[in-house]
């Protein structure tokens, strides 16, 4: 059994009103067209802001960064009401509506907004969806509002049919063999369908209902409707005919589009031969109807023959043969027989007692029945006729030809898509390589119906405890559609080696396929910066945590701080062989320059050729040209024309120098200063985690750092999560603009990770983590835990086994998730959860 644990992470209590209603009006509207989405809004208790998601199929509407927001909803002229949309992912809008002096939207009635979208070229009625709803009245309390969605209908049209090419097989010569092609449209709108060309000579189409009236072009189907056509051959001469008809469609589907070709086979003869049916539908396991046909030029009064199917898996059934003439007093019976190569057949044996005749052309004369059973792939099977006597009322055989015949068999084909993969044994396999030992894993299994029929999955299991499946049964999946089993893994094995099966039970041939889940074990020892906004000219504090599974003895680890990159250039000129001027600082004389560590300096050396250009990190004793202190990562050095490029990524902050490789006159400072830096040492470590710990700091260059944590007295950091060390981050304030740091987002690295146990052996889960700043950031929109979230968890857990992580999303551009609490449903403590980033663990075993 296993325990299913909810979580509620908000709860807020409501009154609800019957009229307060966010509502998402219905639509219809053109294929590959703008439109706007019209939001309506009813409210009987005045709010001060309202924020909500609009959900959507993202593959086949675009939003288009476009709204209107209808300011008589929100109070007319005096209304200071503004918007923000925000797409969080392709398919999700939030939207943000509030008044900066605190008006609220008052009670009534009618539109709020509209949002610009464009729809694509597919057809379809498409649900728009209100989630995530925060209504905020006057006393700050959440006003509870009836959601109601929308549905927005594209109108296309879609060309369907039945088949494309048809094969009559064998008929006989002045015999009529007819056809029924079905063409539908399947879509919203009005499909017009036209001839483009037309070959067909030896076959006719006319109205099915009749089979007399001509087909005329074009056609005009009205949303599912369907036109039936009746497809004749002409039997008057004996031949092979193969003949296409081309039909041109207004479907905009890149898939269906344009002209269309569509092809009719038939082979008509006049000899005495019997011909089993080729194609007859069948499924697995149910009993289908083969026809056996009988035509020449000389009427008959019995005839015999054996069937014989080609795959073993087809069974024959004993006395299924009928006749499907009457009229004559002929008898048939059918029994199944086995030949010297134990090869089973079904032996037909009709006469007349009377000696009666089947006069021809005798056409469909007989059926059989066959049951395949768990044949896995779908398509044609043949079955085949031999031994054939036809007897004439003279009683002899005037059997001149037979014609083999075949099942379509129809079913579902269930197969594993990669990375699962068949080890050559016929055993499927997933590796999903390193897995954490007592944590969450969501993975899924893709698979695929390669058949030509809906396939039904009943279950998918397993037996191990860590593993939960999600999701309910059965599904059903369209032929040629793809689809992923979610489950979930929280892996206990002592060992390192994680080994199950997830089985899945289905009605295609197999019945039942099943893959080997596999990975190795590994515990969760892991390094975590916490995502934090920081402010320039500041030491900002920047907590670093670890989870732990084992003991830890001590780390290492090195941080890059962001390198932010901005291009300058210096266009550089002689005064003689005294100075160099700046162009661009109005012709100044060998003038210091600043600039920070990531930027890029371009010089432009125009001082003529006597006039080398060097950055150096010193000078001689001299004060002059040192070739041995060239700095390193400069383009073009001693270039007397054209660009001197120097990279300061990795450059350390410091004092730097331009100078002439010719006059040591000609020479100026560059002073590098750091845009982001660290300076920590042991009194920022956290005590309550790492007392009797001492922390050192290096520099590895410009931009990254080398950590050290270690205890003289061989100390174990206590407990198993939370900070250990808070960063002390500083930014710098700039006051030139061009070289300022931009507002936004910058990833911190954590690289080189090694973490020891107390046998000092290196137990680091990952070797590398990255967390996240956010110079200038704010925060307009609140944080969205997503709804209806349910985690697994088998009895009998262990301490710190990490069973979920929290879902949530925030749509400011600038920010990012953190601070995760549980407010509720966990007054006994027995559930932890990492505020950084929503892991759900085990605090307090059972």
């Amino acid at each position: 059994m296993k325990r299913i644990i909810q979580v509620l992470l908000l709860l807020i209590g409501v009154t609800l009103y019957s009229q307060d209603t966010l509502s998402v009006k219905d639509g219809a509207y053109g294929y590959d067209k703008d439109f706007a989405l019209d939001l309506h809004l009813t409210t009987a208790t005045a709010i001060k802001a309202l924020q909500f998601d609009v959900k959507y199929d993202g593959d086949n509407f675009t939003y288009k960064s476009s709204y209107n927001l209808i300011k008589a909803r929100l109070g007319g002229d005096s209304s200071d009401h503004v918007i923000t949309v925000k797409e969080v992912v392709s398919g999700k809008l939030r939207i943000l509506i509030y008044s900066p002096s605190n008006k609220t939207i008052p009670t009534g009635n009618g539109k709020l907004l509209d949002l610009s979208l464009h729809n694509s070229m597919n057809y379809g009625n498409y649900n728009f969806e209100l989630a995530s709803v925060v209504a905020s009245k006057e006393d700050n309390t959440n006003l509870t509002l009836k959601l109601e969605n929308g549905t927005i209908t594209t109108l296309a049209p879609h060309f369907n049919w039945n088949t494309n090419n048809h094969n009559f097989g064998s008929v006989y010569k002045d015999s009529t063999t007819d056809f029924q092609w079905v063409i539908e449209n399947k879509g919203t709108q009005e499909l017009n369908v036209s001839l483009d060309k037309s070959e067909l000579t030896k076959f006719s189409l006319t109205q099915w209902s009749d089979k007399s009236t001509p087909i005329t072009w074009p056609q005009k189907l009205s949303p599912d409707a369907t036109l039936l056509i009746n497809v004749r051959v002409n039997t008057s001469a004996n031949g092979t005919f193969k003949e296409s008809i081309f039909l041109d469609s207004d479907d905009p589907n890149k898939f269906r589009k344009g002209v269309q070709e569509f092809k009719f086979e038939a082979k008509v003869y006049n000899d005495n031969r019997v011909v089993v049916q080729s194609n007859a539908d069948a499924e697995n396991n149910k009993t289908s109807d083969v026809k056996v046909s009988i035509n020449g030029d000389e009427d008959i009064t019995s005839f015999q023959f054996d069937i014989t199917p080609e795959n073993s898996k087809i069974e024959l059934i004993s006395k299924s043969a009928s006749l499907l003439k009457s009229g004559t007093d002929h008898v048939i019976s059918s029994n199944v027989r086995t030949d010297d190569s134990g090869n089973k057949f079904l032996r037909v044996v009709a006469y007349s007692p009377s000696n009666a005749v089947l006069a021809q052309p005798i056409g469909e004369i007989v059926k059989f029945s066959v049951k395949p059973d768990k044949i896995v792939d779908p398509g044609s099977y043949a079955i085949n006729v031999s031994n054939v006597v036809l007897t004439n009322k003279a009683l002899t055989n005037v059997s001149s030809a037979s014609e083999n015949g075949s099942i379509n068999l129809i079913t579902g084909k269930f197969i594993f898509e990669s990375p699962v993969f068949n080890d050559g044994s016929g055993k499927y396999i997933l590796n999903l390589g390193e897995l954490t030992r007592n944590s969450y894993n969501d993975k899924t299994i893709p698979y695929k119906n390669s058949g030509n029929k809906k396939l039904k999955i009943t279950s998918a299991s397993s037996t191990n405890p860590d593993v939960t499946i999600i999701g309910s049964f059965p599904i059903e999946i369209d032929a040629n559609g793809t689809s992923n089993q979610e489950i979930k893994l929280v892996p206990s094995n002592v060992s390192n080696d994680f080994n199950t099966y997830v089985k899945f039970i289905h009605d295609g041939g197999n019945a039942m396929d099943s893959v080997q889940i596999k990975g190795t074990l590994k515990n969760r020892n892991t390094l975590v910066m916490k995502n934090s906004i920081v402010n320039k000219n500041a030491v900002n504090t920047v907590p670093i945590s670890v989870l732990n599974s084992n003991e830890v003895k001590g780390m290492q680890f090195d941080i890059s701080v962001p390198k932010e990159t901005k291009s300058f250039t210096w266009t550089l000129t002689a005064d003689s062989n005294e100075d160099f001027t700046f162009a661009e600082l109005s012709n100044a004389k060998d003038p210091g320059i600043t600039h920070y560590v990531g930027d890029e300096i371009n010089f432009v050396n125009n001082a003529g050729s006597t006039h080398p250009l060097y950055i150096v990190t010193g000078l001689s004793n001299d004060g002059g040209y040192d070739s041995t202190k060239q700095l390193a990562g400069v383009t073009n050095q001693g270039a007397t024309s054209g660009t001197v490029k120097v990279d300061l990524s990795t450059v350390s902050p410091g004092t730097y120098y331009y100078i002439c490789g010719n006059h040591k006159s000609m020479q100026g400072t560059i002073s590098i200063l750091p845009k982001f830096s660290i300076s920590a040492s042991s009194s920022d470590l956290i005590a309550a985690r790492t007392s009797d710990f001492i922390l050192t700091q290096s520099s590895l260059g410009g931009v990254k750092y080398r950590f050290l944590i270690y205890s003289n007295n061989n100390s174990v950091f206590s407990g198993t999560n939370g900070a250990i060390f808070n960063m002390p981050l500083s930014v710098s304030k700039i006051d030139n603009s061009a070289m300022d740091i931009v507002n936004g987002a910058y990833n911190v690295a954590i690289e080189n990770i090694i973490i020891s146990g107390k046998d000092n052996s290196n137990i680091t889960t990952e070797a590398t983590s990255t967390g996240i700043i956010v110079v200038g950031g704010s925060s307009e929109f609140d944080p969205v835990v997503d709804p209806n979230q349910i985690a697994y968890l088998k009895e009998n857990p262990t301490l710190n086994t990490y069973f979920y992580k929290v879902k949530a999303s925030d749509a400011d551009q600038n920010n990012f998730l953190d601070d995760f609490k549980i407010v509720s449903g966990n007054d006994d403590g027995t559930f932890g959860i990492i505020a950084d980033n929503g892991d759900l663990y085990v605090a307090k075993p059972e």
